[in-house]
């Protein structure tokens, strides 16, 4: 009796796995084969069929924009990765293994930018950055007596500013779980052998966590490769294309180029392709980076003695530009009916006409509602399929895990 119900738990266990990988194989191979397929259709109208062609491979790259298409994408998602990966590692490492004061504070606070949706984050950076209408740049050249302005967020620069902001968090959190869950006694022993924290952090800690931060920077390239938000609202009124915004002209030409769209999408899957390759081979070889020990262990926290005072500062200046600044000035619109600019004149324009437009718009309990939902049923869903798929690719040795 006792093995007929570990025989029925055994199959119930196998049907879980593979429900999981059935899904996971169709949200992949479902939307790759509609890609593929399409980049080889011309558009279709109400007078004439969509035909096959090699016609939209042609145009997406044989002309010398695809170069700049290129050129753009690349190095707007590794400035954004790697201006992410820094501050988020560094931020990780003060957190997690110095003795900055007030740490859960700045941890608690550096995460909500994941909250606000990039769009908001943008347009908060905008009335901030802007040449003509940001805040930062009014008052700097009020104070300084300048005629011209300082910061310019129409630019490249300006795209990698603000996508390497908003996403810093994530690297945050990713390499903070990487540097807690570290043995320290190697980092111990380097410090007891006059090691200077500098040293220790370069020739120990970092170099444990290659596979972390393999495995963190991948993630912010393909997320910062394949953002829309902020090329389509700093890039496209400059003239400044990435893949991203040319997919999204592309769709909206009349009739929709829909071919067009998906062979140049073909570039982003191929760039990411190589990355997730790389980084299954990394993972593959894990063993290098991996350190014995026999029980449990409590990272010790390196004192930093006068500097934890310093450190703390950055932490400051940080949640000042990923929290208070984008908040204040969102703040600030939401209160007016046309944007202008901070000043006693405009003060006298503050209404509550948005909110009570907001309060009492009739599909605002079902907008909750659905965004609730929405929330918790994905990250419940993700969660449990991604566990499974983790567990089949680190735990077993099934073919093609």
């Amino acid at each position: 009796m006792q093995g007929a119900d570990d025989r029925r738990r055994f199959e119930w266990g196998w049907v879980v796995i593979a429900v999981c990988v059935a899904l996971v194989i169709y949200l992949a191979l479902v939307p790759l084969g509609f890609l593929l397929w399409q980049s080889f259709f011309t558009p279709q109208t109400a007078e004439v069929a969509a035909r096959f062609t090699f016609g939209n491979y042609t145009e997406a790259y044989g002309t010398p924009e695809t170069w700049s298409l290129l050129r753009n994408s690349i190095t707007f998602a590794i400035g954004t990765s790697s201006f992410s990966f820094i501050v988020g590692a560094a931020l990780a490492w003060m957190n997690e293994r110095t003795n900055t004061p007030f740490k859960s504070l700045f941890y608690g606070l550096s995460v909500i930018p994941l909250i606000i949706p990039s769009v908001l984050f943008t347009v908060a950076w905008i009335l901030l950055a802007s040449p003509k209408i940001g805040i930062l740049n009014l008052v700097l050249k009020d104070f300084f007596g300048l005629d011209h302005h300082l910061f310019d967020i129409y630019s490249i620069w300006g795209m990698i500013w603000v996508d390497g902001l908003h996403y810093s968090p994530m690297a945050f959190l990713l390499m903070s779980a990487a540097f807690r869950a570290m043995d320290p006694a190697l980092e111990e022993s380097a410090m007891m052998s006059g090691a200077s924290v500098a040293q220790v952090a370069w020739r120990v800690t970092l170099k444990l966590s290659w596979p972390a931060i393999f495995a963190t920077l991948l993630i912010l390239f393909v997320r910062a490769i394949e953002s829309f938000e902020v090329p389509a609202l700093l890039g496209l009124p400059v003239g400044i294309e990435v893949f991203t915004s040319a997919i999204y002209e592309a769709v909206h030409r009349y009739p929709s180029q829909v071919g067009l769209a998906s062979a140049y999408a073909v570039t982003l899957l191929l760039i990411t392709s190589v990355g997730v390759y790389l980084q299954s081979r990394l993972s593959s070889r894990g063993s290098k980076y991996a350190t014995m020990t026999g029980k449990g262990f409590r990272p010790r926290q390196i004192d930093l003695g006068p500097w934890r005072f310093a450190t703390a500062g950055i932490f400051v200046v940080y949640v000042l530009l990923i929290v208070v600044l984008p908040f204040l000035v969102l703040v600030w619109s939401s209160f007016q009916k046309f944007y202008s600019v901070p000043s006693w004149k405009a003060l006298h324009n503050l209404t509550l006409d948005p909110y009570r437009f907001i309060l009492t718009y009739p599909s605002l309990a079902t907008a909750v509602v659905n965004s609730f939902l929405l929330a918790i049923g994905t990250a419940t869903i993700i969660m449990l399929v991604t566990s499974v798929i983790c567990w089949i690719v680190v735990k077993t040795k099934l073919p093609a895990r």
